[in-house]
Order: structure tokens, then C-alpha cells, then sequence
């Protein structure tokens, strides 16, 4: 059985990280031939390479040299990511955003916009002119906020590109991207209570009336702790209960949603076992949809509490760290390869997709690479 082999790829590199997350977690120095014998597996039908070679299809070898690959989405059925370079606009920001470099590419962005007089509308929600009772104001305002959405659009890397280019708005797009950049959570003993309380979460599971759930929903989006432990000392089994119809537990919600400290709060009253539950869509527990979005900080609080979670599957038979390579989400990939048991990425199990997709994802995101 042939083997993947690139002269490239010396070490699986990490980030530097702090002395306490050293301690915590060890470091990945992996020789290439540990890692190609660990991932072991038959590439003659992975479109990602041609033959043992690490070209990309579709893309000219001396394209590469632009700067590191952007996973793009596949429809083609097979699984594996398509790869096309990263080319930097340099007219405004020396780098595309990505998911590690937004103060930078921020900062480069406002000012531009500052200097081309088009950050008015990237701050502009609520005040919008109304085009039938003054065309001339809308008018100017339509086309600022054009070309304030287009210098934003093309300063962004082609997986970030895909999240914002249906949106219309400036000003959204500006508060979108700098809230996956920074989730947020909150903490005010002032907030209102929760307008809609729900009788228990007991109720029969094949008549659930999940409307009864959207105080709790919007308060878990929102971060609003102080609603949410409200709602369940009114309602001990909302918990752990499947709160929408998509089959999300409050756990899913709050992970989707990046709020830390909402995560926490919630895993100190579920077992291990609660963690594991899945949605209805795609199979995905919470950490998936953590490691989909690249939170570590909630990644690593619910792997503290059960550390099983790292091997469970999708519906798709993916693991969480597969998921976040095909993201890009290199904080997670770290640590959730630190925890992902061997066997769970070797040849015998599950024909060996899970490390041919991790192997193959790093190699396309430079994630592998020689130490400097």
C-alpha cells in the first residue's frame, strides 16, 4: 500500500503558546516519517494529491508561491478540500483576514476606510436615509456603503469571503466579522428576565412544543447567564433537554455561539455523558460545533470534562479535529490532536479516512511544514 510522501514536510508545526498551555498540553514534534507511518494510507483515488505528489488540482504549481492555501468548500461527493492560493491585495491590507490575524487586518481596514471618508457607514445601523423622502442622501449613502462592502470583500481570505458575500450591508458585515473575531459574552445583573417561561423539559419528547425554549434560545445567543440560570431554576430539566427542533441542547447553542463563560457555567451542571449528545442534523455534540468555529477556550473546558468526546463521530463518520483542520481552525487542530487517541486516526479504523483527510487538510493548509 503506497504511501504519501513529500520531501517538504519535515515536522508538524505548532504555535508558541504560553508556559501554562505548554504544561498542559505537549508539544507536537512529530519526524515526517512518524507521522506518514501513523497516517499510513492508499492515496491513488485522493484528488488532493496526484500520485505521492503534493499537487493541487487546479492550481498552477508556481501559483503556490503567492501565500498558504485556502481551503475552498467541495461539492464533488468525495470529501476531500480544494485548494486555491491566497493572493494578497495590497492596496489596502499586506494580508487577507483570516482566523488568526484580525486586529492587524482591522486596523489596516478602518483607516482606509477612514481615508476614503467611507467609515461613516460601516458605523451607520439605524440611520439609514429614506430613499422616497430624500433620493439624493440615499443615493450617496448607497454608494459608500458599495464600495465600503467591496473594500471589505476583497481584503477577506475565500473561506471568510463565503460567510459575508449574500450580505448587503457594510455596517453588518463589519459587526459580523469582528464578533467571530471576538466572541463576546455578558454578564449584566441588570438584564431583563426571560419573557416566556416554559413548563418542565419533560414533557414528551414526540410533542414538544419548542417555542415554549425561545426565551432560553435568545438569551443563550446573547450570552446573558444571569436569564439563563433564571429559566433553569424554574426549569432543572431544560438542561440537559433538546430545546429546538433541529435537536440542539443549550449546551450546542452556547458553543455555537462562542460565549465562554456560558459554556462553563453549563458543563459544571452536565455529566460527561450529557456532553455527548448530538443534534439531529449532521450528528455534531457540542465540541463539533466548537471545533467547527475554532473556539479553544470552550473546546478545551468541555475536554476537561469528558475526554471520549474527541473521538466521537458525525453522521459523515468525521472526527471534531478533521472537522476543524477543513476550517483552518489552527488553535483547535492543536489541541484536539493532543487528545485525539492514535488508533482513532490510524489505517485499521474506519479504512483510515479520518488521518488520510487530517493528513491530507494540514499538507493544504501548510500546517505541516519545516520548523524554523
Amino acid at each position: 500500500m503506497p504511501a504519501i510522501t513529500c520531501h517538504q514536510v519535515q515536522y508538524l508545526v505548532t504555535e508558541d503558546v504560553s508556559g501554562e498551555i505548554a504544561n498542559e498540553e505537549r508539544e507536537v514534534d512529530m519526524p515526517k516519517e512518524g507521522l506518514i507511518k501513523m497516517f499510513a494510507f492508499d492515496v491513488s483515488s485522493c484528488p488532493v494529491f496526484i500520485g505521492a505528489s503534493t499537487a493541487v488540482e487546479g492550481v498552477a504549481p508556481n501559483m503556490m508561491r503567492f501565500g498558504p492555501a485556502t481551503i475552498v468548500p467541495n461539492n464533488s461527493g468525495d470529501g476531500f478540500p480544494r485548494m486555491t492560493p491566497t493572493v494578497v491585495p495590497t492596496t489596502i491590507v499586506r494580508e487577507v483576514l483570516t482566523e488568526n490575524n484580525y486586529e492587524n487586518w482591522s486596523t489596516c481596514v478602518k483607516w482606509y476606510l477612514v481615508g476614503q471618508d467611507l467609515w461613516e457607514v460601516c458605523q451607520t445601523k439605524d440611520n439609514i436615509p429614506d430613499e422616497a423622502k430624500d433620493p439624493e442622501a440615499f443615493s450617496v449613502w448607497e454608494k459608500k456603503n458599495a464600495m465600503a462592502l467591496h473594500a471589505i470583500q476583497i481584503s477577506c481570505s475565500g473561506e471568510k469571503l463565503s460567510q459575508i458575500r449574500e450580505e448587503t450591508s457594510a455596517s453588518y458585515v463589519w459587526d459580523f466579522l469582528q464578533k467571530r473575531a471576538k466572541p463576546t459574552f455578558c454578564f449584566d445583573p441588570k438584564v431583563s428576565g426571560i419573557d416566556e417561561r416554559s413548563p418542565a423539559a419533560s414533557a414528551p419528547t414526540g410533542n414538544v412544543d419548542y417555542s415554549q425554549y425561545q426565551g432560553l434560545i435568545k438569551a443563550l445567543n446573547r450570552g446573558k447567564w444571569n436569564d439563563i440560570e433564571s429559566f433553569f431554576n424554574e426549569n432543572p430539566g431544560a438542561v440537559r433537554a433538546k430545546i429546538s427542533p433541529k435537536g440542539e441542547t443549550a449546551l450546542h447553542i452556547a458553543a455555537r455561539a462562542g460565549h465562554v463563560k456560558v459554556v462553563e457555567e453549563l458543563v459544571k451542571k452536565l455529566s460527561p455523558e450529557d456532553l455527548k449528545q448530538k443534534e439531529n442534523n449532521g450528528g455534531h455534540t457540542p465540541l463539533d460545533l466548537a471545533a467547527l468555529n475554532g473556539f479553544k477556550e470552550i473546546a478545551r473546558c468541555m475536554i476537561k470534562k469528558n475526554t471520549e468526546l474527541t473521538s466521537i463521530l458525525d453522521n459523515e463518520g468525521i472526527l471534531p479535529v478533521v472537522r476543524a483542520c477543513n476550517r483552518g481552525k489552527k488553535g483547535v487542530i492543536r489541541l484536539l490532536y493532543n487528545y485525539t487517541p492514535p488508533k482513532e486516526l490510524g489505517p485499521k479504523k474506519g479504512e483510515g479516512k479520518n488521518g488520510a483527510r487530517l493528513l491530507g487538510y494540514c499538507i493544504a493548509t501548510k500546517f505541516l511544514g519545516r520548523r524554523e
